[in-house]
């Protein structure tokens, strides 16, 4: 990615609210944030969109957290960092996702602050730049 790009990060929850505390904590950073509400709608925003990062929900109508992990075959494509978030994901869950390839797990509710951080340290880790951009 070059540096007059914006990074584009992908959010695939079904809780609006979610994303709007999402649009508002990253509203400061220069990236260009992309909306899905069940894990269809994800997967065709990522292929469409190419994301340099996607932050996934697990308990979503059409495809579950789960199936877009092994859909999308994260474990293989290192180029899109994925944060999985839920409230209600047992251990069991929390393994399957990182085993699936998912970089992290944040639980529900998490601290906007620490999943920006987070945001920020996956997308450095893989030599996407975005700070250039900041005044």
């Amino acid at each position: 990615m070059g540096q007059s790009e914006t990074a584009k990060i992908l959010v695939v929850d079904d809780n609006k609210m979610i994303h709007g505390l999402i649009e508002t904590a990253l509203d400061d950073c220069p990236f260009q944030v992309f909306h899905a509400y069940d894990g269809g709608e994800g997967v065709r925003l990522y292929y469409g969109q190419q994301p340099a990062l996607m932050l996934l929900d697990i308990d979503m109508p059409v495809m579950n957290g789960l199936q877009v992990l092994a859909h999308l075959n994260v474990k293989a494509n290192t180029h899109c960092p994925v944060i999985v978030m839920s409230g209600l994901a047992t251990a069991r869950e929390q393994e399957q996702c990182l085993s699936l390839g998912a970089k992290m797990f944040i639980g529900k509710p998490f601290q906007i602050v620490s999943l920006v951080k987070s945001i920020k340290l996956l997308l450095e880790q893989h030599d996407i730049c975005y700070a250039s951009t900041l005044a």
